[in-house]
């Protein structure tokens, strides 16, 4: 199908006085025109530069038929067919990998509850373990102040063992010179001039005391015995424990 432009009329006649131009319609698109008037020349020449040329439009179309209708549609339904099809196959290939990365996930969330746990006691352990230095490094300085008090402690119970340990001998001694020498001292006094009855009252009463005193020590080596003894049991069982935690 086929729309044919009308043809444009033959001829025209223009006139304008004392001055008339016979031109062809059709021809006249293509060539400059101008408009006679009364004046001079001067003027005429000025109107003729100022012209403006018409280029004859072109009166060939495109047929437009079904078939070239028909064969667009075609081509753009093709298109998008080619466009949608490269669509599912991204989406497809996105929701494959969206499929594989919550696998993956359970895996991990899966597998790191031990994990987990671990970490948290190490973390404490740590954290415990730096505290623990923090409070050596602040009581260091008074540990060392006790430790020496303690000596000097330690030197004086230890001179006034001696001193006891000095004395007992010394009873002692006096005791067996006592008996020995009987019958060569006086009934009553000895021989620095003290009552030797009151005087064996006391070293009667110092020989107690010295029996008493040996007897508590007994049983504070005895108590300190087995507080050593569970003591390392206890740390023996918490260093088991500990090897345990880790491994675990």
């Amino acid at each position: 199908m086929e729309v044919q432009p009308s043809q444009p009329a033959e001829v025209n006649n223009v006139y304008y006085q004392n001055t008339y131009q016979t031109l062809s319609y059709g021809s006249s698109y293509g060539i400059p025109y101008t408009y006679a008037a009364y004046g001079s020349s001067e003027t005429k020449s000025q109107k003729a530069d100022n012209t403006v040329p018409f280029k004859t439009p072109s009166n060939e179309m495109t047929p437009v038929t079904i078939d070239l209708v028909k064969k667009q549609l075609k081509d753009r339904l093709d298109s998008m067919k080619e466009m949608h099809k490269a669509n599912r196959q991204q989406y497809e290939k996105h929701q494959q990998s969206q499929e594989d990365s919550t696998k993956a996930i359970e895996r991990l969330e899966g597998s790191s509850g031990g994990i987990g746990e671990r970490y948290k006691f190490l973390q404490e352990m740590r954290g415990y373990v730096q505290d623990l230095l923090e409070c050596f490094s602040e009581k260091v300085p008074l540990i060392n102040e006790l430790e020496s008090a303690m000596h000097q402690l330690y030197k004086q119970r230890a001179s006034r063992l001696v001193q006891r340990r000095q004395d007992d001998i010394k009873d002692e001694s006096s005791e067996f010179s006592s008996h020995s020498n009987k019958a060569l001292m006086a009934p009553n006094l000895d021989s620095f001039g003290r009552d030797r009855v009151i005087y064996q009252e006391q070293v009667k009463r110092r020989t107690a005391e010295r029996e008493a005193r040996r007897e508590h020590i007994k049983q504070i080596i005895k108590l300190l015995a087995s507080i050593r003894a569970l003591d390392h049991a206890l740390t023996v069982a918490n260093d088991h424990n500990f090897k345990n935690d880790l491994e675990d």
